[in-house]
Parts: C-alpha cells; sequence; structure tokens
C-alpha cells in the first residue's frame, strides 16, 4: 500500500512530467511548481525545500557557463570558425569535421554557444556546396549534443549527476569520467553522417536556403525617395521595368494614405516611403545613384525620448536569423526602438511561406525570420549575443579586448586542476570564473548575462525532488514493480533505464529525466546488491542524448527554426543514431564502469 508521502510524490511528478510536454509553461516555473507543492504538502519540510540551490551542482553550472562565456568573448571560437570556413574537402568530409569539431567543443563550452559560432561556417559551406540548410543542422545539432557526453560539465545533467554520484557512493566523478563511451557516441554520429546522412536528411527550404538564389529568401525594404531622385514624377512600371522580376513596389506611403499595390501607372513623388520586395543583393542597385534611401529611423518612432546616439565606428550590413529565444520576437521595430538602444537600424525582414507587404517598422517579427539589418561593425558579436540571433555568413573578427592567451590559460588550468583532482570541480571552475573577473577579461555584467538562470532555477529547485523519491520510497515502489516482471538481469536493468531516461530527455528537460530516474537507479542496485555506478552514468548518458524531437534539446529548436524542418526529419538521422548510441552504451557501461 503507498504511504501518503508516496501518493505526493507520484502525484506531483506525474503532473510535473506533463507539464514539462505540454511546454505551454516555462520548464523552470514548471520546476518552482513542483518544489513548492513538495512543501506545502508535507514531503520536504520548509527549512530544507531550497537546499537545491546550494549544492556543488548549481556552483558547477554557473561557474562553467561564466568561463565559456569568457572563451567565447576571447575570440578563440571564432578563430576555429574561421579555420573550418577555408575547408576544402569536399561536401561529405568537410561537413563530418565540422560535426565533429562541434563535439569537441561542446564537451567544454555551453552546446548552444558552440552551435551558434559554428553555424555560419554550415551555412556558408552549403552555398559553397550548393546544400540546403536542411541536409547538414540536424547532423550538426546531435554533434552538439552528443558533445554533452564527452565530459562532466558538457552539460548540466552530468553535472547534476556527478552530484547524486558523490551524495549517494561517496564516489567524485573525474572531469572525464564520461569521455571513453562519449567519444564513441561523438563518432557514431560523424560515421552516420559520412555513411548516409546526405541521403537521409530531406532537401527543405527554410527562411537560409542554399547557393540556388531562388531559395535565398526575398526582403521586404522601406526606402524614401530622395530630393532630386529620378524616380520622383515617374511610375511605378517604370521603376519595376529597370530592374526586372528582381524587385517589386507593394506599397506607397505617402504622408496618412497609403497605396497597396499601387498600379504600374502610379506616379511616385518626393517623399514617397516605398515598400519593395527585394533580394538583399539589390540593395547597392537600389542605393547608389536612384536617389532612393533607407528610411530614417523608420523604427525608432516608439523610442524613449532621448536622442539617437551616434554611431559606434563604422557601420556594417548583416543578415541574422531569429531564434525562438531572442527578445525580438513578438514584437514590431517601431516597439522595441532598435536604433536607440542598440544602435542597429532593420532595412529588411524575410519570412519563409509569406508575403509581407507592411511597412517594415511595423511588422511584428517571428522565430525564423531572417532580418538585414545596419549595424556598428566592432559590437557585431556582442549585439548577436545580446539579441540571439544568428548570422547567415561566417562572422568577423571577436569582440575587441577578449585577451585569448589568457583566458584560454586560465580555462586550461582549472580544468587540468579538476581532472588531477587537486581540488573538487566546482571549487576549481569557481576558482577559473573568479581569475576572468579579476583579470579583466569578462566585466560583472557580462558574467551575470552569460548565466543561464532558467537552468540554474531547474537545477537548485528538481535536486529535492530526487532527495524526495528516495526518502518518500517512491524509488523503491517503481524498481519493485519492475522487478516483478522478472526484470533481474542487471545488464537488463541497465538497459531499461538507459532506454526509458532517454526518451523522457527527448520531451522533459534532461536535467529533470536525470533527477527522476537516479533515484530509481539507486533502488534497483540496492535491490540487486550491485554497484550503483553503472546504473547511474546509463541513466547520466541516457539524459544527454535527445536526437529524436525538435523540442528535446535547444539547438534541436535552432535548427528546426533555420532549416525549416518537419517533425519527421528528427526521427529519419534520431532513430539510427539513438538505435546505435544504445547498443553501444549497454555494451561499453558495464566494461567501462563495472557492476
Amino acid at each position: 500500500m503507498l504511504v501518503p508521502a508516496t501518493v505526493a510524490v507520484f502525484g506531483i511528478l506525474g503532473v510535473g512530467v506533463a507539464l514539462f510536454a505540454w511546454q505551454k509553461l516555462r520548464y523552470d516555473l514548471v520546476a518552482v511548481l513542483m518544489l513548492l507543492a513538495l512543501g506545502l504538502s508535507g514531503v520536504i519540510p520548509y527549512t530544507g525545500l531550497f537546499l537545491g540551490f546550494a549544492s556543488s551542482a548549481v556552483i558547477t553550472i554557473v561557474s562553467s557557463l561564466v568561463l565559456a562565456r569568457a572563451l567565447v568573448n576571447s575570440g578563440v571560437l571564432f578563430g576555429i570558425a574561421r579555420g573550418l570556413h577555408r575547408l576544402r574537402y569536399g561536401p561529405t568530409l568537410s561537413f563530418a569535421l565540422l560535426v565533429a569539431i562541434t563535439a569537441g567543443l561542446s564537451g567544454f563550452v555551453s552546446d548552444v554557444a558552440t552551435f551558434t559560432i559554428l553555424l555560419p561556417v554550415g551555412l556558408t559551406l552549403g552555398k559553397k556546396y550548393g546544400l540546403p540548410p536542411s541536409k547538414f543542422l540536424i547532423p550538426m545539432a546531435a554533434g552538439a549534443i552528443a558533445g554533452g557526453s564527452l565530459t562532466l560539465i558538457g552539460t548540466s545533467s552530468n553535472i547534476v549527476l556527478g552530484s547524486i554520484v558523490q551524495t549517494s557512493t561517496g564516489l567524485s566523478l573525474n572531469i572525464f569520467a564520461f569521455t571513453p563511451i562519449g567519444a564513441v557516441i561523438v563518432l557514431a554520429v560523424v560515421l552516420l553522417f559520412v555513411v548516409a546522412g546526405l541521403r537521409l536528411l530531406p532537401s527543405r527550404t527554410g527562411p537560409v536556403g542554399s547557393g540556388d538564389r531562388e531559395l535565398l529568401p526575398a526582403y521586404t525594404l522601406e526606402l524614401i525617395v530622395g530630393e532630386g531622385s529620378k524616380w520622383a514624377g515617374r511610375t511605378v512600371g517604370e521603376f519595376e521595368g529597370e530592374y526586372g522580376e528582381e524587385v517589386t513596389v507593394e506599397r506607397i506611403v505617402r504622408g496618412a494614405v497609403e497605396w497597396a499595390a499601387p498600379r504600374s501607372g502610379s506616379l511616385m513623388e518626393n517623399g514617397d516611403r516605398l515598400i519593395l520586395r527585394s533580394r538583399a543583393e539589390n540593395m547597392t542597385e537600389l542605393l547608389q545613384g536612384s536617389g532612393l534611401d533607407r528610411a530614417p529611423a523608420a523604427e525608432g518612432s516608439g523610442a524613449p525620448g532621448r536622442p539617437v546616439p551616434e554611431p559606434l565606428g563604422p557601420m556594417t550590413t548583416a543578415e541574422v536569423i531569429v531564434t525562438s529565444s531572442s527578445p525580438l520576437v513578438g514584437s514590431a521595430a517601431r516597439e522595441l526602438a532598435l536604433r536607440d538602444r542598440y544602435h542597429l537600424q532593420l532595412i529588411g525582414i524575410a519570412r519563409q511561406g509569406a508575403f509581407l507587404t507592411r511597412r517594415v517598422a511595423e511588422t511584428p517579427i517571428r522565430s525564423g525570420d531572417v532580418l538585414l539589418v545596419q549595424l556598428p561593425e566592432r559590437r557585431t558579436e556582442e549585439l548577436f549575443r545580446n539579441l540571439r540571433v544568428l548570422p547567415t555568413g561566417v562572422t568577423p573578427a571577436a569582440v575587441e579586448g577578449g585577451r585569448p592567451l589568457l583566458v584560454v590559460g586560465i580555462w586550461v588550468v582549472a580544468i587540468a586542476i579538476a581532472a588531477v583532482g587537486l581540488l573538487p570541480v566546482d571549487i576549481a571552475l569557481a576558482l577559473g570564473a573568479v581569475a576572468t573577473l579579476l583579470s579583466g577579461s569578462l566585466s560583472p555584467k557580462e558574467a551575470y548575462s552569460a548565466v543561464h538562470w532558467p537552468v540554474v532555477i531547474l537545477t537548485g529547485c528538481l535536486i529535492p525532488f530526487g532527495t524526495a523519491v528516495t526518502q518518500s520510497g517512491a524509488a523503491g515502489q517503481i524498481a519493485s514493480a519492475l522487478l516483478s516482471t522478472g526484470l533481474h538481469s542487471p545488464w537488463a536493468v541497465l538497459a531499461v533505464l538507459l532506454v526509458v531516461t532517454l526518451l523522457m530527455a527527448n520531451i522533459i528537460p534532461n536535467v529533470a529525466a536525470v533527477v527522476v530516474m537516479a533515484p530509481v537507479g539507486l533502488a534497483f542496485a540496492s535491490i540487486l546488491s550491485i554497484h550503483p555506478l553503472p546504473l547511474l552514468m546509463a541513466i547520466g548518458y541516457g539524459a544527454t542524448l535527445p536526437y529524436l524531437t525538435p523540442v528535446g534539446h535547444p539547438v534541436n529548436l535552432l535548427s528546426l527554426d533555420i532549416a525549416g524542418y518537419r517533425f519527421q526529419d528528427f526521427l529519419r538521422f534520431g532513430i539510427p543514431l539513438t538505435l546505435i548510441s544504445v547498443v553501444v552504451m549497454i555494451l561499453l557501461i558495464p566494461v567501462v564502469f563495472p557492476f
């Protein structure tokens, strides 16, 4: 018979998993609700409710994110990206190397940051070889995800698992404890891409196409007929006839009057704003010698009442993709006051599958939109990070003042101290993070912005939930129920825990999957009288590999935004990769971590 605490834990767990899978509420909010429910139900006393935020896992996550931001700012990763851009090995080998390097870097740097930095390299290589992004973004995302299985700090779920292992067994996992099997998993990703990747993945038309001009997005632009323009007093038909099918006039704005789809005989006048549909490469031709100019401060009318700042040095034009986590999503440029806040001007907007005719400043921005923007050259990387947009080509030099040698030196020393066991991982990385601040390589503001606070909240809230699953007896109940079906072989138990965790990680945050399943693994180990480490490692590896769904990992969502993928496209590459990874892990985990 289930005791009340067990009933409460199962109820909270069931509702929590359903809310995670539903995805209508933020996952950090769901974690807070689960934690408060544990306190209100009496499962955990109020005095111990927030002790998860004092765990070594939270400190390790925060410190690793700060160190990763310092590495990104140093320019080292952008140097690697520029080097990859020079590859001359043909499409298959070039992308295989790109996937491998993506995986290797994401073992130490945030997988989202790694994917974001190397994505422009992939897009540029795709254009060079005539491949749409749908042919290579899922393998790149899989490489970034698999890279999380390389080290203890590769992903937050590994860090949480390391904390659970230390608490439950007294063992302290080395920072490279995951590496032997993780390296084989990364190799499987690369080999699958080489053997079948280009054939498995479809040719989809996303916001960013291949080298084919017909697949590239057409922008909605807003230009003004200036004084002395050669087009003042001439017709729309004459204007469009000059550029053929490359440019069309969708709307004319004259004062408070607007003409949608103007006739070819409509006359244009000085001061008219023209809403055009054009490709980015036609901008130079449109502006040079025509008397047309970018509509001044079109997006700034909603700005706070202060003067527009002067541009910071030379300006540059860039095409960027809006990600689902961008603060731009849901707002129009007029509301965002981009010039006042970011020294950035929106020139044009393109949306796959949509025919935009509204004024640029009044068009709400959506995830997956491609924006044509003008911004200060020296602040490109900073603005791309803050606005969470992705450039469609290899980016210029890194943010000025990155001190690459010093930052890399601090990072290497911190990793080495943790690897040889001189200090625990959380202490070694915390010292490294503080060293970057004291050296001036990273400002306090940048350090705070580097921390992905939703993950910190998720981790701090769910760690006590893992304790509740154990102490309430819920984990023992689950283990006993499975054992009653005849599941007695340690290898079979390991396989079941691995597969269940992997499937859970495809629909709920991987930290949640680890926290829920680790107590079950410990209960199995106790009942079977075996060492718990192989079962816990199986849970850890399973949580790091959500290949099957676009919602399983942020990099999958990024690739979905950009390449125009459908749900089944992730299954095409994810199912064989998952099967290979499961077989590898079932065979190798008991060898590397004996029962």
